[in-house]
């Protein structure tokens, strides 16, 4: 029994002087005996963060980095009391660490004790979905020069933030004339665009709601989407002819928007327009249209007035006369303006007298301009 406690005595006692020992040795190298390896002693982007230009300068405060094990806080809360800049992206889902799921296990990407100039990033980007940060590696997978794909290839220094510029740079190595004409109609902001799926190779037009033909199959992308600098803009562009070509139009809106009705997509000078009532009415050999469109520059409107013996009373009287009391919409019963045309036109003789009371009881100037109600005289 004695000998038994003699032991557990020695045992106190060594115990006791290997803490010291140990408390000593960790004293005298500020922690450092404990520690696996030298801390990184760059920074990517220089400057300093947590009052410190690099981790080497925490070397000897373990407890800078390292929790208490006893305690509550995390190592990652110590990170992030350091790292403002990550910090603040845990709540930007359009940053890196927004998107990346567990971001706030740090070491689960990160590491340390690897050397003074070793990298402070094991990401594993073969099997990680890129596509999740917002931009695909589908056609992403071999360099021009036939060389695979690495994460810096694109992404740069310890943060693996990308640079807008690194599409237009690496592009341009191989394909500087369609870059820069590119980036002139669209701009440098490629990823507003495109999202690494190659999406504009096999892209149809006439998969959207406006189909190509005639001349527009020649016609640029940038023509008609000016000012496009995201995908979503693309489906802002006009798809009416006024809404690109109200500039160029020579009637200056004249006649309306349905250019349509006269014009074709191959070229304006195409122009098929029918008047429907000869331009040669009276013998004449053309009719200058202010003769019949008296509110020029607008031809919507005509008027029978003012030729011949057309006179809105004599007209008047003439076609009540007749049992004709629809006599306003000339063009309705006149086709061609030839004698006798209306003959067969003139019904509602029967309501002759009723008619008749009921019109002449107005003024004789009303309506008597003839405008086409109804009726048009431009071949609309």
């Amino acid at each position: 029994m004695a000998h038994s406690t003699s032991l557990t005595r020695w045992a106190r006692a060594a115990a006791v002087v290997a803490a010291v020992a140990a408390l000593a040795a960790w004293l005298a190298s500020a922690g450092g005996v404990f520690s696996p390896g030298r801390l990184h002693a760059g920074r990517d982007g220089g400057g300093e963060m947590g009052g410190v230009a690099s981790h080497a300068e925490l070397s000897r405060q373990c407890g800078a980095c390292h929790a208490s094990p006893i305690g509550h806080e995390r190592m990652a809360d110590r990170c992030l009391a350091c790292h403002t800049d990550v910090r603040a992206e845990l709540g930007d889902t359009t940053e890196l660490h927004g998107i990346l799921p567990g971001a706030r296990q740090c070491l689960s990407c990160h590491v340390e004790h690897e050397g003074p100039h070793a990298t402070l990033t094991e990401f594993g980007g073969d099997g990680f979905a890129h596509e999740r940060l917002g931009f695909s590696l589908a056609a992403h997978r071999e360099m021009a020069d036939g060389r695979p794909f690495t994460c810096s290839g694109c992404h740069g220094g310890e943060s693996f933030r990308f640079a807008e510029a690194t599409c237009e740079s690496c592009h341009r190595d191989y394909q500087a004339d369609f870059v820069a004409t590119h980036v002139r109609d669209w701009g440098a902001t490629c990823r507003g665009c495109h999202e690494g799926t190659d999406r504009f190779t096999a892209f149809r037009h006439d998969t959207t709601d406006f189909r190509l033909v005639g001349a527009h199959v020649q016609t640029q992308c940038a023509a008609c989407h000016t000012e496009t600098r995201t995908f979503a803009t693309f489906a802002k562009a006009p798809n009416t002819c006024a809404g690109c070509h109200r500039e160029e139009d020579a009637h200056r809106g004249r006649f309306g928007t349905d250019c349509g009705a006269c014009h074709n997509p191959l070229r304006w000078e195409d122009a098929q327009f029918d008047h429907t009532f000869p331009l040669n009415h009276g013998g004449e050999a053309s009719i200058a249209c202010s003769t019949c469109h008296t509110e020029m520059p607008s031809f919507r409107t005509y008027t029978c007035y003012g030729c011949h013996e057309h006179a809105p009373a004599r007209i008047r009287e003439e076609h009540l006369d007749e049992g004709i009391t629809n006599f306003r919409n000339c063009f309705e019963c006149h086709r061609t303006g030839t004698k006798d045309e209306a003959e067969d036109r003139g019904g509602g003789r029967e309501d002759r007298g009723r008619d008749r009371d009921r019109d002449r009881d107005r003024d004789d100037g009303d309506g008597g301009r003839g405008r086409g109600r109804g009726g048009r005289g431009n071949g609309d």
